[in-house]
């Protein structure tokens, strides 16, 4: 099983804060099944200063950390991007990373409101060949942004999920 979306990387944003809660994330997740985690914590300027380097390094130190205990967890980079004016050169730029070096990336839009003009701007100016994906629907249950709302775009957007 693979997990897109986690926040396991200790102390770069509101996920794990520590390497032994990162431990037992990665074990939990092994015991149910999981053999790949996407390591996406939230890029999020003002807020969460990451990027694809910094989130490599983290990667690079948690899976060192698992190989040393015997975890067997293969660790890939991504992130939790929020929708901010910076995001679209981020992507470009190789700033905000895909998943795992894919054309996929996880968008977190705003929980309370739809971004006006957001849809336009998926179909005129995202990055060739980059999708979004949006990583907790969930989380917007009684806001503006439903999955109700975003429904239309597969069928609108090629390739958005």
């Amino acid at each position: 099983m693979i997990d897109l979306h986690t926040h396991i990387l200790p102390g770069i944003d509101d996920g794990s804060q520590s390497l032994e809660t990162s431990l037992k994330m990665a074990r939990i997740a092994v015991a149910d099944g999981t053999t790949i985690m996407a390591c996406t914590p939230h890029i999020y300027p003002g807020l969460y200063m990451n990027h694809s380097a910094g989130i490599h390094a983290e990667r690079d130190k948690l899976q060192l950390a698992l190989n040393t205990y015997g975890i067997p967890l293969r660790l890939v980079v991504g992130a939790d991007a929020h929708l901010v004016p910076e995001l679209l050169e981020g992507l470009k730029t190789g700033r905000v990373p895909t998943l795992n070096g894919s054309k996929y990336f996880l968008l977190e839009p705003s929980h309370n409101v739809l971004p006006p003009g957001l849809k336009t701007l998926f179909l005129t100016s995202w990055p060739q060949a980059t999708y979004p994906s949006l990583p907790t629907p969930s989380a917007w249950s009684g806001s503006k942004t439903t999955t109700a709302n975003l429904s239309p775009w597969p069928s609108a957007v090629p390739g958005c999920n």
